[in-house]
């Protein structure tokens, strides 16, 4: 099967400056790297990544795309860029230099006022071959404001990282997490990444029929054609790994391969517009 693993994260502990994230008492504190990623997944290996960073440091941006301009096997970036501050458009503007560059995350969210001017003033400044915008909303405020932001900034993609962060126990989801989702789908230009489905699990060792509640809401809200496929790699290995995640949701498409195929790659590549 062909598929793209359209959430990773990339860092080295070697650097001299050190990192940002993750702190060294993590237990992911440790190098992470393409060829890491690909071994993780063998057998079957994604034919290629989005890289996503997490810090606000401009100097970690710097290193990715330096690392992606180095790496074919690395598809698209999404970098932080830390949008409220003075220095965005500069940093844009540097961004813009790599070919790879699809867009920014906000992160931290709790940390960013989803309806402040600025924010909006700064996200108009991203050009067509540049405009994801992509965030992680483990409430349902968060999201909701997310999707404001969305409905403003029709110009923009807007993806949902994580797919909300709800509580996984095999039984239906909140109606606050199901509700929050369907306003956020209902925008055209919004999508959602299935990433790091055990994460979320009440139970490590769930069954795959575990998951499919949570599955359903997704696909019910989104279809098939605005869903997404990412491993979350590192921050998977603190649960079941890339393998696990990736057959709980090939469990739940199993009677379906045209879905396989739209959520595990062609999604990826139309989204982000990826050079493939």
């Amino acid at each position: 099967m062909k598929f793209i693993d359209a959430h990773v994260h990339f860092y080295d502990i070697n650097r001299p400056e050190g990192l940002d994230w993750p702190s060294e008492s993590s237990p992911i504190y440790k190098t992470s790297l393409p060829q890491d990623l690909i071994a993780a997944h063998e057998p079957a290996t994604p034919v290629a990544c989005v890289a996503i960073e997490t810090s606000r440091r401009f100097s970690d941006d710097l290193w990715l795309f330096e690392l992606a301009k180095q790496t074919p096997f690395i598809a698209g970036v999404v970098a932080n860029l830390d949008i409220m501050c003075d220095s965005f458009g500069t940093r844009l503007k540097q961004g813009l230099k790599n070919e790879k560059f699809k867009g920014i995350r906000l992160r931290p969210i709790s940390e960013i006022p989803l309806n402040s001017e600025l924010l909006s003033k700064h996200l108009e400044l991203l050009p067509p071959e540049a405009n994801i915008v992509e965030a992680g909303c483990p409430t349902a405020r968060q999201l909701d404001e997310f999707t404001l932001l969305a409905k403003k900034l029709r110009k923009s993609k807007f993806i949902l990282d994580h797919f909300g962060h709800p509580s996984i126990d095999g039984s239906a989801p909140s109606s606050e997490w199901v509700n929050a989702i369907k306003r956020f789908a209902e925008q055209e230009n919004c999508y959602c990444k299935i990433t790091a489905l055990t994460q979320f699990a009440h139970t490590e060792n769930a069954p795959s029929e575990c998951y499919f509640p949570v599955l359903s809401v997704l696909e019910n809200s989104f279809g098939s054609e605005r869903l997404i496929y990412g491993s979350n790699w590192t921050p998977v290995n603190l649960t079941r790994g890339v393998t696990p995640n990736k057959n709980i949701l090939l469990d739940y498409l199993a009677d379906s391969p045209s879905k396989i195929e739209a959520i595990f790659f062609s999604n990826a590549v139309n989204i982000y517009s990826l050079k493939i």
